[in-house]
């Protein structure tokens, strides 16, 4: 397989940079093609696709030469050395009769006793097909996914280092979001888990939050471990007087101010709190607007509250938009809010929306959990509140909006910072 890079406008790399010894050939290796795909086209998409995207983009800028591996839903693996044109990954001993034969075999068992599909053929197959990717590269990386393993066997078996992109311990967030895994799926997810994290010659983690779960519960040593925390494209989100015009226009808000929650409606996203919050500051900014930009399960449960509270008539919903339009949407926003609920454990997150906000210089509202509360110095590059807490969330929405000057001055120095 030949090696390629990545076919798109790259933005410049770092001036202060210095110029790695030689190009790599690098396989990267996101989870699921058709997602990375549609984020690499600049099309809507996850923080973790964008993450990759970015990725992707600096090591082309830096000279590198780029292949891409990924599984495509029931379609098989892709590879290729342009995201726009996959071409199907060849398999070699899982392409024969005794394969098909054996996986068709052991998932009518499966099905006959109740036994949920335990991935263990499709991850043989992807190793089988990962095996002409991995052994042509000087390194493989992959962002890790529940059940994956295929990948790791692969560069285990071509002796090709791996690297591991960690952003959560998935196990652990089904665990927050009510829907814990167990028995056979359990055991399943914590084997596939383990084998990445030994086969890797380096994890990459986006928080310390992580790093010490990693070491703690999963017994990771910390030499093998790079903390990385996620990051914003300066050139793509910065103050932007005209875009902010033009999507204000769009949203119907005029000169009111405007808040701005980016995101996707999930558990750990604490909008529920952020409604409450918001009916109580218009009380003393009833001309105030609240726009919820993002999608996600909860979203029905969102507009059913915000009808339940009488501020339907002041909540905009958007739904998802393209990561290109995002910086517009942020720079339209007065001040801008990332709530998050108290957790059992530390927030392993390292929310990349909260780094775009501050970037374009919109004034953050965030939770003082995890990550934020080393990031945001309070009343300095934002403003932190208890986790949880819908009253200090509206008092600190009040207390912006109040005060223009405080929005100036933490708007200058978050973009400065970030």
């Amino acid at each position: 397989m030949s090696a390629g890079t990545v076919v798109e406008a790259q933005p410049a790399a770092d001036p202060s940079a210095k110029p790695t010894s030689r190009p790599l050939n690098i396989t990267l290796c996101p989870p699921d093609f058709d997602r990375f795909a549609a984020a690499m086209a600049g099309g809507p998409a996850d923080a973790t696709d964008i993450i990759q995207r970015y990725l992707a983009r600096f090591l082309a800028a830096r000279g590198h030469r780029l292949d891409f591996f990924a599984p495509r839903g029931t379609q098989g693996s892709v590879t290729t050395a342009d995201p726009s044109r996959p071409a199907p990954s060849a398999a070699s001993w899982t392409a024969g009769p005794l394969f098909r034969l054996a996986e068709k075999s052991a998932w009518r068992i499966q099905r006959a006793l109740g036994v949920p599909y335990l991935n263990e053929f499709s991850q043989w197959r992807i190793a089988d097909e990962a095996a002409a990717a991995v052994s042509s590269a000087d390194l493989v990386y992959q962002r890790t996914a529940l059940y994956q393993d295929g990948v790791a066997r692969a560069c285990k078996r071509a002796g090709t280092p791996y690297v591991l992109f960690v952003e959560a311990d998935e196990i652990l967030e089904f665990e927050y979001l009510g829907k814990p895994l167990d028995g056979l799926l359990l055991r399943r997810a914590r084997k596939a888990f383990r084998r990445n994290l030994d086969a890797a010659s380096c994890i990459v983690c986006v928080s310390s939050q992580l790093q010490r779960r990693l070491t703690q519960h999963w017994g990771v040593p910390a030499s093998k471990i790079a903390v990385f925390r996620n990051a914003v494209d300066l050139e793509r989100f910065r103050p932007d007087p005209a875009a902010r015009a033009d999507i204000r226009r769009s949203l119907g808000v005029g000169d009111a101010p405007l808040l701005l929650f980016l995101g996707s409606f999930y558990r750990w996203h604490d909008v529920p709190a952020l409604l409450e919050a918001y009916r109580g500051a218009l009380r003393a900014h009833p001309e105030a607007r609240l726009a919820l930009v993002g999608d996600g399960a909860e979203r029905p449960a969102m507009e059913a509250q915000a009808r339940a509270l009488g501020i339907a008539d002041r909540t905009i919903f958007t739904g998802r938009v393209a990561h290109e339009d995002v910086p517009k949407y942020l720079a339209a926003a007065d001040v801008a809010v990332a709530p998050y609920p108290k957790m059992g454990d530390e927030m392993w997150l390292s929310p990349l929306k909260v780094y775009e906000s501050m970037a374009v210089g919109a004034p953050v509202i965030a939770s003082a959990v995890g990550q934020l509360s080393d990031l945001i110095t309070h009343g300095e590059t934002g403003m932190l509140v208890p986790a949880g807490d819908a009253a200090a969330f509206g008092a600190a929405i009040e207390r912006l909006l109040a005060r223009p000057q405080l929005r100036e001055s933490i708007s200058r120095r978050a973009r400065e910072h970030i």
